[in-house]
């Protein structure tokens, strides 16, 4: 069960209502592992919407987002590439195998483009506003 499920929010929100109720975990392990537990929630979020982005921006990026979602990204974890080409053809049919290798591939690539690709020194500013909206 996940953090969602079990607290009914999202970690972001539960750390939020704990520093609005006054909690100062300043300089403590517990501030740490606070503090980490929000990053991986916003790095979290930054991945689905990477996802998404491809999904919606891209020729092939409805293929894209199956194959990453089945291969890497679901729940569930497929013990098998012939299980995950099965899943995916449930949302592309004409996945194949082979196309399922190629696109994969290209799938990543986009992905590590679209995730990282703003992330130069002169395209900081973009990066930050493109977090904050997507955080925000």
């Amino acid at each position: 069960m996940g953090f969602e499920e079990e607290y009914g929010m999202s970690i972001t929100d539960y750390l939020d209502d704990i520093y609005a109720a006054g909690v100062d975990f300043a300089g403590t392990k517990l501030e740490h592992h606070a503090n980490t537990m929000k990053r991986t929630a916003e790095m979290l979020k930054l991945i689905d919407a990477s996802v998404h982005l491809i999904r919606d921006n891209y020729s092939e990026g409805e293929n894209y987002f199956w194959i990453l979602y089945y291969t890497y990204l679901s729940p569930q974890k497929l013990n098998s590439v012939d299980n995950i080409v099965e899943r995916v053809r449930q949302h592309a049919p004409h996945i194949t195998k082979d196309v399922y290798y190629k696109h994969r591939k290209k799938a990543i690539n986009t992905f590590s483009s679209v995730l990282w690709g703003f992330t130069t020194k002169s395209e900081i500013g973009v990066l930050d506003a493109f977090v904050a909206d997507i955080l925000g």
